[in-house]
């Protein structure tokens, strides 16, 4: 990650501080109240094509839990802006202080998209969520959650933030998508009062963030958390960052789709088929859920070592459908630990839910509006 010619902060630079490297966004403090769902899949494809579609605008009511919020005029303090802008699709919301979304809007994010075509879209977006709110409780800041460095477009020294804040209005704070997974997870989720854990987050990519005593860490260039891209097999299968064996291309959706193809000489198909014939008993499915199980550990296994974290949070798709194979993920990951502590790391699924990145681009909102 860089920063752009004129120091502004750019897509592929997510991090808030240079000299330590450590996101200042405390785990205690004011915060959102994030509800707890599942985190989706597959968010960030490697291939294949998007289809544009129109955006949509979704009314208040959309809030976690399918409780109603408050009517948008009964709100005490301006709503937060949140912009989560994804690979497949990108979405945009108002979310009250206790988390509920009050109005969100949606599109399709274009197929190798440039910025101004992002930027355009999300000012149209912003539009659309504002409009329907009182004035005195439109969103004063946003944040915006994008793909982290191996997922972005083929951006160089893009100001995202500051694109974004001209076309919108506001204060614009941006973080890689993880993170704000992250970020929301910590404060309300599965890692609520856990000040030092990792996020993983298994779909079409691997992905990680990281929290080292209640703050999360980027590292010493923003490049911090790359869990996807630890070496496993240094001749296994090619992953998209150009490397070959990386849990990435072990475990991710794509990943167990390709192994399912190998095992059993057909044409690739998807990871839902797999886990599906798995289900209905195939022996060769039911064997590449189990290494892929296995290989899961092993990952895990090396950022254990390294980060001695309390605990490590599991979302995205292929999660879900792999919980059931946590507990052979459990004996993978324990089996290869050392020191005790290691072995009694926690291991749970995502509890923040599929707007993980969306509400935490409202937490990073906070930061942009000033608050702590």
């Amino acid at each position: 990650m860089q920063l752009g010619e004129h120091g502004e902060r750019t897509l592929a630079v997510a991090r808030v501080r240079q000299d330590r490297g450590i996101r200042d966004v405390p785990a205690q403090g004011p915060a959102l109240e994030l509800h707890r769902r599942d985190v989706h899949g597959h968010r960030h494809p490697r291939s294949g094509p998007i289809r544009a579609a129109p955006q949509r605008c979704l009314p208040a009511g959309d809030g976690p839990g399918g409780r109603k919020p408050r009517r948008p005029g009964g709100l005490h303090t301006p709503a937060l802006g949140a912009i989560d802008f994804g690979g497949t699709k990108t979405a945009v919301a108002a979310v009250a202080a206790d988390g509920r979304i009050l109005r969100r809007a949606r599109f399709e994010t274009p197929p190798r998209p440039t910025p101004a075509q992002i930027v355009h879209r999300i000012a149209a977006a912003w539009s659309e969520v504002v409009e329907g709110l009182a004035a005195a409780d439109r969103p004063a800041a946003a944040g915006l959650a994008a793909p982290g460095p191996a997922d972005a477009p083929r951006w160089r020294d893009v100001p995202l933030a500051a694109l974004t804040s001209a076309a919108i209005g506001v204060p614009v704070q941006l973080d890689n998508d993880v993170n704000a997974c992250c970020l929301a997870e910590m404060r309300f989720g599965a890692a609520a009062g856990v000040q030092d854990f990792a996020w993983i987050q298994l779909s079409t990519g691997v992905g990680g963030g990281l929290v080292c005593a209640g703050r999360v860490y980027a590292g010493a260039a923003g490049l911090a958390g790359e869990v996807g891209h630890l070496v496993l097999e240094e001749d296994g299968p090619p992953c998209a960052c150009g490397g070959r064996g990386c849990l990435q291309a072990l475990v991710s959706g794509p990943a167990i789709a390709r192994r399912y193809a190998e095992r059993t000489g057909g044409a690739p198909g998807a990871a839902p088929a797999v886990f599906a014939a798995a289900a209905d008993g195939d022996p060769a499915a039911e064997e590449v859920l189990q290494a892929v199980a296995r290989d899961l550990g092993r990952g895990l296994a090396l950022v254990v070592n390294l980060l001695n974290p309390a605990l490590l949070v599991l979302g995205g798709g292929v999660m879900e459908s792999l919980q059931a194979r946590l507990p052979a993920v459990r004996a993978a990951l324990r089996a290869r630990v050392i020191g005790q502590a290691n072995r009694e790391v926690a291991v749970r699924r995502s509890a923040v839910g599929y707007d993980a990145a969306l509400l935490g681009a409202a937490v990073l909102g906070t930061r942009s509006a000033g608050q702590p």
